[in-house]
């Protein structure tokens, strides 16, 4: 089973005039479930603050299962979850399918 993943975590904090707090947080990880399927997960938060008022609080979760991605056509279904705090948007999610086509290929060494 092959899994790759990275996460990153990024603050920051400033006193002065205005308090200033950010906060970000990024993982991607993906692995192969079976043999020919490839499951791909991208999350994303981020938290700011301005004055000791909340400026932002949003995560965006994309994720992706691919069929046969060593392929030049293959399918794939995708999920797709985020909350907006400015927008006050608390849960907005898409659910799809598609095809993805490889126009460029690398040599493999």
């Amino acid at each position: 089973m092959s899994v790759k993943a990275s996460m990153s975590l990024t603050g920051f904090y400033q006193r002065g005039n205005v308090e200033t707090v950010i906060f970000r947080a990024k993982s991607d990880f993906s692995f192969k479930p079976w043999k020919k399927w490839v499951f791909k997960n991208q999350n994303s938060y981020v938290f700011q603050e301005f004055g000791k008022e909340k400026a932002d609080e949003d995560i965006l979760s994309l994720n992706f299962l691919y069929l046969n991605p060593e392929q030049k056509i293959y399918p794939f279904v995708l999920g797709f979850v985020s909350t907006n705090y400015r927008r006050a948007i608390d849960l907005r999610y898409l659910f799809g399918a598609g095809v993805t086509f490889q126009i460029l290929e690398k040599e493999k060494d």
